[in-house]
């Protein structure tokens, strides 16, 4: 928020976003806000190497008081982090090795039309 005390923002909106492959989420509004929230949405953010999507939780109040947005929002969820930490540096991991391999390939390959015994004979 800001530094302003007893402010009014009209349209004020909160955007958390999760890690990918977060589960079971669960939000804990401060008591002033449980009952004046216009809308809690959930829904996908794609970054960087998010194929799957990231939980975006996002949190809508019309006529806010710096006061009554002042306290914390908690957010709960299930991580597994056996899969979930790994799959970015893998998926990486294998892009860059099929780039490699296929420079590789294209490299050594001889992707002219005429034939060997034809440029021969020409010189």
């Amino acid at each position: 928020m800001h530094a302003y005390d007893e402010s009014l923002t009209e349209d004020y909106t909160v955007k958390v976003i999760l890690p990918e492959g977060a589960t079971q989420i669960t939000i804990e509004l401060p008591t002033a806000l449980q009952n004046n929230v216009d809308s809690i949405e959930m829904g996908k953010f794609f970054g960087t190497l998010d194929y799957f999507g990231r939980p975006m939780i996002t949190i809508r109040q019309s006529n806010a008081v710096h006061d009554l947005c002042d306290d914390i929002i908690r957010v709960k969820y299930r991580f597994n982090t056996s899969r979930d930490l790994y799959l970015e540096p893998i998926q990486l991991f294998g892009i860059l090795f099929t780039i490699y391999i296929t420079a590789m390939i294209y490299m050594r390959t001889s992707l002219s039309l005429e034939n060997k015994e034809n440029k021969a004979k020409k010189e």
